[in-house]
């Protein structure tokens, strides 16, 4: 088995890291005194020190997602490295990559892996890693083009100096397999999903939530193949996983979403998963992410279930938040229920919604769809 490296300098954070306990590692962590780093005569040495340990604090809060407390921890770390250090040093640029990681911000990743560049040399492994968490953000941003080509730049160095087990290379598999998904190459975004989970049971045990998370991507290149059988029996497993190692996690919620996903797909026991898709959106609110998209899963459950009015409501808030491919789908749903229905009023409203936001060539369709009921129910109401 391969000995991983140290990441944190706490031993006890380090074991509780190291067995995927990773929200229990932030709650055994601690951060210097107050004051203690502010003495002017204040020891070199006790100074790196105290700005590890805010360094570290902040990449706890990152992936237990307490953004807020990261910065002003990595805030913290920043100040005193630049203080000891200087801006070009390693240490100090890896606390900015770490700031750049929490605000998910393309334009801070793209600066400091040109400036680990300067300080290191284009092929370092600091500089792979860093590559890597920037094609990670560029895949969410959903600039694909650019993070394909940031990731193959990482991996020709992270393959070449590291072994494939090393937990580095399995976060490369992992970010090309979600990527994958979004590029519509699901088979191999499976495979490396794959590989990932059985490359990090080498070094970790089976229920690391680093592994779930490679197990989390497959689920939903399963999802968008058309293979939800497959995924709807492994996500029950991935998110008690996932919740044992986070607690309330935007991991969690990203599963528990999956799984309302696939009873959508399915059209079955759509009720049974309606309190954790509802569980998932407070997670994610209590983030501050944008919620819009899981919003659309959960209107889709409430049309299948036959919940109208409430169906109808959650639109109604939701309609301005999201794409028009979103809007198209609810308005085009619910303009043919209330059609049904025998409600013309919301049946015009809903279908004038789903032809404004339907692509161009489907707009006459929607505009003859309207007359025709409008002239059905002229007929009906002269006899």
């Amino acid at each position: 088995m391969l000995l991983l490296r140290a990441v944190f300098t706490d031993p006890v954070v380090q074991r509780l890291w190291d067995a995927g306990r990773i929200l229990a590692a932030y709650e055994a962590s601690t951060v210097p005194e107050a004051s203690s780093s502010e003495h002017p005569f204040r020891d070199q040495h006790q100074l790196l020190a105290d700005a590890r340990r805010w360094h570290e604090r902040g990449v706890l809060c990152r992936f237990n997602a307490r953004m807020l407390e990261s910065s002003t921890a990595l805030a913290k770390a920043h100040e005193l490295r630049h203080r000891a250090l200087g801006d070009q040093h390693p240490d100090t640029l890896a606390t900015v990559e770490a700031q750049a990681a929490a605000a998910h911000s393309p334009e801070k990743f793209a600066s400091v892996v040109d400036r680990l560049i300067d300080a290191l040399g284009e092929n370092h492994l600091r500089v792979a890693i860093a590559r890597r968490n920037y094609a990670g953000v560029l895949r969410d941003l959903q600039r694909y083009e650019e993070a394909r080509a940031t990731l193959a730049l990482a991996t020709a160095v992270l393959d070449d100096q590291l072994p494939a087990e090393d937990p580095e290379r399995i976060a490369v598999l992992k970010v090309d397999a979600l990527l994958r998904v979004y590029e519509d190459d699901c088979a191999t975004a499976i495979a490396q999903g794959a590989r990932a989970m059985q490359l990090g049971k080498r070094i970790w045990n089976p229920a690391h939530p680093f592994i779930a998370a490679a197990e989390l991507v497959i689920a939903f290149a399963e999802l968008r193949s058309g293979s939800w059988k497959s995924a709807r029996k492994r996500l029950p497993s991935v998110s008690a996983r996932l919740e044992a190692a986070y607690g309330d996690h935007p991991l969690v919620a990203v599963a528990l979403w999956r799984a309302a996903q696939v009873a959508v797909e399915a059209r079955y026991a759509i009720l049974d998963v309606e309190d954790d898709m509802r569980r998932a959106l407070v997670m994610f609110e209590r983030t501050g992410s944008d919620t819009a998209v899981m919003q659309f899963t959960l209107f889709q459950m409430l049309y299948f279930s036959g919940r109208t009015l409430e169906a109808t409501e959650l639109a109604e808030s939701l309609f301005a938040q999201v794409e028009r491919n979103y809007q198209c789908d609810m308005a085009s749903s619910l303009a043919w229920l209330w059609n049904r229905a025998m409600d013309p009023v919301a049946a015009r409203r809903w279908g004038e919604r789903a032809r404004e936001s339907s692509p161009d060539k489907m707009r006459a369709t929607w505009t003859e769809t309207l007359s025709t009921w409008e002239a059905k129910r002229r007929d009906t109401r002269d006899t």
